[in-house]
């Protein structure tokens, strides 16, 4: 473990399993930015829609600019980290099912390669999931 802490070290990559409950997100910010994201779950009011999702193309620009492609499609939006709510806003004006990701979304689980989050309405029982795309 200490070789490869000695590598993510070298290359500038903070390690971290969880940022659950913690009071600043830059490596949150620089996690989404690092790379681009799938849906790999979605579930809005206890129904699986992961596959109106899972084919999109999810890329969060370091300047926050939100971007969601597809075949033939692409739309942007907004996003950022409100860190005093634990939450990742996304805002995306568009037609479904992208637009189901216009959100404010709790911070539940990070990682660099997986994203956990819960709507903010914990009434609704809406989860999103990310990972990373290699």
């Amino acid at each position: 473990m200490r070789i490869v802490q000695l590598i993510l070290d070298f290359l500038g990559i903070k390690l971290q399993k969880s940022i659950k409950n913690q009071n600043s997100f830059p490596l949150l910010t620089q996690i989404l930015s690092s790379t681009k994201w799938s849906v790999s779950y979605y579930h809005d009011n206890y129904n699986d829609q992961s596959v109106k999702l899972n084919h999109y193309s999810l890329t969060f620009g370091a300047n926050g600019t939100f971007t969601a492609s597809g075949k033939d499609f692409e739309t942007k939006g907004k996003w950022y980290v409100n860190d005093n709510l634990n939450k990742l806003i996304i805002y995306v004006n568009t037609k479904e099912p992208i637009s189901e990701l216009s959100d404010e979304w709790v911070i539940e689980e990070c990682s660099i390669s997986n994203l956990k989050l819960g709507d903010d309405k914990f009434d609704s029982n809406e989860k999103l999931h990310l990972v990373s795309k290699k």
